[in-house]
């Protein structure tokens, strides 16, 4: 089920401080409540996925989606915790009595230890005989007490427990390992929610030859033009014309025509972009691995299926006044479902709500003076908005046009005419 293998016991006060930093409720007045909801919800959820299977039935995919949701439980419960105070060993000891009391064993003795999920997962694993634990009255206990907790004025410690016993003993039923997943839980809010700025990915073509590398600097040029009533937006990169003129392709006017700075913020933030390799013939053809399997069409597509979704997802409010921290997650698993097998697969969460906010951002710049340019620098990794007049082109491509050394492999680059071929 798990990916992440422990060598150490993972201690309850370290997932509490991926907890801390993981809260995106702390300091709001509603926010016992709203954890409160947040845990109903995710046993709901689990309920939701599991309903059809049973324990010898559980298909790879079920149980993943299983335990992330045991898992997203596991945080709201020992969020609400923090939030009162219950001190971590205290909390486990009361769960042990828990087990016990449902397995009808004697339970341990008081543990000098540090609380640790392992205690947990051990003590079940030790006492529970082979079906001894039915999915479904593990469930409904667990449901039930649950109504209970979110009902309750206060979330006294020995509910709290109660509950970490419910959800220890779930998982066993379901074939799966409580410590195990709140280490993927832990990954998971770290890798949504990173301490600090948070490690970005290497480019992925870094170790590329010079030619099939996304150039590290790009001027773009949006222009806005009206042709017999028909706007369009004419596009230029660093002083060469590309693609073909755009416009909206579609019955409402909503300004997608400028919709390529969503590519040069993958570009920059995530290091990836198959449309812009095309456009600007940077597909890395010395590998047929990866020309056809990172470059090709398919990779193409699902970028631009990307960027209209995300597009119409946001074609109210442009993601405007959205934090990065409250990108919804939602949506970042599902993009991360999409481009599963992918380089940019390699990207974090955090990455991809960051990428696509600060495109959007630019984009709101672009809309709101029909034009202007795009510089993005994928070392620096950012992209950032100047307008028409804010450039001279002869001073700012300077650098980038600079005429290499005559040789005889040099050859004079031609204008990309045409927006490049999808398929």
């Amino acid at each position: 089920m798990s990916s992440v293998r422990l060598s150490s016991p993972l201690k309850i006060e370290d997932y509490l401080e991926s907890v801390t930093t993981s809260n995106q409720f702390a300091g709001s007045a509603e926010q016992l409540f709203t954890l409160k909801l947040g845990l109903f919800g995710e046993v709901g959820e689990l309920y939701a996925g599991i309903k059809k299977a049973r324990r010898d039935a559980l298909t790879d995919a079920e149980a993943r989606v299983a335990a992330e949701e045991v898992g997203d439980a596991l945080w709201y419960l020992l969020a609400i915790a923090l939030h009162q105070n219950v001190d971590a060993k205290a909390l486990v000891a009361s769960a042990l009595k828990e087990i016990a009391k449902i397995l009808n064993v004697s339970a341990p003795r008081r543990s000098t230890a540090q609380a640790s999920f392992r205690q947990i997962v051990g003590f079940v694993n030790a006492h529970a005989s082979p079906g001894a634990i039915k999915e479904v009255e593990a469930f409904q206990r667990l449901a039930a007490r649950v109504g209970l907790l979110v009902s309750s004025p206060r979330s006294q410690a020995g509910q709290l427990a109660e509950v970490l016993a419910d959800l220890a003993l779930l998982a066993h039923a379901l074939s799966l390992d409580l410590e195990e997943i709140a280490a993927e839980n832990i990954a998971k809010t770290n890798a949504r929610w990173p301490k600090g700025a948070g490690a970005v990915t290497p480019l992925f073509d870094s170790s590329c030859k010079p030619g099939e590398q996304l150039p590290r600097k790009l001027w773009v040029r949006f222009e806005e033009k009206r042709v017999k009533d028909v706007a369009y937006v004419y596009i230029s990169v660093n002083g060469i014309n590309v693609g073909d003129r755009l416009t909206d392709n579609s019955h409402e006017p909503d300004d997608y025509r400028f919709h390529d700075v969503f590519h040069l913020a993958y570009a920059a933030y995530l290091g990836w972009s198959p449309v812009l390799r095309a456009l600007l013939k940077k597909k890395r053809k010395s590998s047929d691995v990866l020309d056809e399997n990172e470059d090709g069409a398919r990779a193409i597509i699902t970028e631009e299926g990307i960027s209209t979704w995300m597009f119409n997802v946001a074609r109210e409010h442009l993601f405007l006044n959205v934090t990065q921290d409250k990108f919804p997650y939602a949506l970042l698993k599902q993009i991360r479902a999409l481009v599963k097998g992918y380089e940019v697969d390699k990207c974090q969460p955090w990455e991809w709500a960051r990428a696509i906010l600060k495109g959007f951002e630019v984009f709101r710049q672009l809309k709101k003076a029909r034009g202007g340019y795009v510089v993005a620098d994928l070392d620096a990794r950012e992209i950032t908005y100047k307008g028409l007049k804010e450039i001279n082109e002869r001073i700012e491509y300077k650098e980038i046009r600079r005429k290499p050394r005559k040789s005889k492999a040099t050859k004079r680059v031609q204008p990309i005419r045409g927006r490049v071929p999808l398929i």
